[in-house]
């Protein structure tokens, strides 16, 4: 349906449309490659509008856009270095949106948890809670919830592992937990 809705709007775009417009038009057009799964395509469409809306446009906000959308490519692709630098690009982009600044997190978040580094992955699931909370969107807040239940859940295994699971880390993660579940079943 998203699809036919794009393709629909593609075609109604008058000739003359602003370049900005076209660019945000591009946009969705690499998300839908991406989840297409043409993944290279939709990387080589992301990166040259962001390109296109750097120089043309000085659009530092939609560079954002594309720079965390190209973080969780990235991620998910398994580019770890990659997407590690988008999301602190994204980061260091003063016009990012909260949208943009909670995927980096989200992206950085998660690559510190594969990388079993659970106090840094907190930290930055921390950091995108106001963000989160901001944007009051439900599929956000339910992976934000899950995510950092998750870290904190792995992060008192680790902890019982060692021998040093304390009553404070355990708590806080039977507490994150139980939101995670109470927010899916709301």
């Amino acid at each position: 349906q998203a699809r036919a809705l794009l393709e629909t709007a593609l075609g109604e775009i008058p000739a003359d449309a602003p370049a900005a417009l076209r660019l945000r038009f591009d946009y969705v057009s690499a998300i839908r490659l991406y989840f297409a799964k043409r993944f290279d395509d939709a990387r080589t469409t992301m990166l040259e509008v962001a390109e296109r809306a750097r120089l043309a446009d000085g659009d530092m906000a939609l560079v954002g856009e594309c720079e965390s959308a190209l973080a969780l490519f990235m991620q998910r692709e398994g580019d770890v270095r990659s997407a590690a630098s988008y999301a602190r690009a994204v980061l260091a982009n003063h016009a990012a949106t909260p949208e943009s600044r909670y995927r980096a997190f989200l992206a950085l978040g998660s690559l510190h948890q594969d990388a079993y580094d659970y106090e840094e992955a907190s930290r930055l699931y921390r950091e995108a809670e106001g963000l989160v909370r901001q944007l009051d969107d439900e599929i956000a807040m339910a992976s934000w919830l899950k995510r950092s239940a998750l870290t904190q859940a792995a992060h008192a295994r680790q902890a019982a592992a060692l021998g040093e699971l304390d009553a404070r880390t355990l708590a806080n993660a039977v507490d994150a937990l139980k939101k995670s579940i109470a927010f899916a079943k709301g």
